[in-house]
């Protein structure tokens, strides 16, 4: 189970998850996303660096465009709208399944193929200064960290 608070900002083309773990002794995980398919993976405990050229970049606004809309649900006493978009490697999964607030349209949680279930606890935008801050990668993923590529 992982504490995550994700930042999005798709105008300067950027997406950051700051995940905690209880069992990750190398303290909280930074995963910056550039709309230009880089993304940094990093420690700031242990001042380790991955990163990774995935290819495609953030999702845009419209990125439920396409998907199937699979009606209402109850999900944890709200009412949700519910998607699910894509299709995985799994015969018969979708890659994502998606559920937002229907009264606020805010997400509420998502789910991938692989089970990997993440919920929404609140989603707020933040000042110019705290993104500033969050939305920074460190100067040690730029010397000597080695550039992964993912087709």
């Amino acid at each position: 189970l992982s504490d995550v608070d994700l930042y999005y900002n798709y105008p300067k083309g950027v997406n950051v998850n700051i995940i905690r773990k209880k069992t990750d002794l190398n303290g909280t995980l930074w995963d910056i996303e550039w709309n230009n398919g880089t993304s940094y993976f990093f420690h700031p405990l242990t001042k380790d660096c991955q990163i990774i050229k995935f290819g495609v970049g953030i999702l845009p606004p419209n990125w439920l465009e396409g998907a199937t809309y699979l009606g209402i649900e109850e999900v944890d006493s709200f009412q949700c709208n519910k998607w699910q978009k894509g299709d995985s490697d799994v015969p018969g999964m979708p890659f994502i399944t998606y559920w937002d607030d229907v009264e606020t349209r805010k997400p509420f949680q998502y789910q991938f193929f692989s089970g990997s279930l993440l919920k929404f606890v609140d989603f707020e935008p933040i000042s110019e200064e705290e993104e500033k801050m969050v939305f920074q990668v460190p100067d040690y993923c730029f010397s000597g960290s080695e550039i992964e590529a993912v087709e």
